[in-house]
């Protein structure tokens, strides 16, 4: 299983890395398909009702996390936030899957 977004802010895991860093003003052009998909597809995991402060907006909070995962990929609501507040990089390799996974749900 893979992480998606596996960032010092986003508990994903042990990582050194911030998301600070692959943070953009350009949204990625398949940005909206990918949310819908990590919204919408795959199985629910963990819940855990929290609050967490936005990393890149410290006046925000997030109230929840939830773990979500597909049959190669494993995400959690923080990372769908970023993408979505703040158009986080998505690895390639994981829009190719998702693009894959809605042509073949059509």
């Amino acid at each position: 299983m893979t992480f998606v977004g596996l960032y010092e802010e986003t508990l994903g895991g042990p990582s050194e890395e911030s998301l600070l860093n692959h943070i953009s003003d350009t949204p990625h052009p398949e940005k909206e398909k990918v949310l819908h998909y990590m919204k919408n597809y795959g199985r629910n995991g963990d819940v855990t009702s929290a609050v967490f402060v936005d990393a890149v907006n410290p006046d925000r909070k997030i109230y929840m996390l939830a773990y979500r995962e597909d049959d190669l990929y494993r995400w959690n609501s923080h990372v769908m936030y970023y993408i979505k507040h703040y158009n986080l990089a998505i690895p390639e390799e994981f829009v190719r899957h998702v693009l894959r996974k809605l042509s073949e749900a059509e």
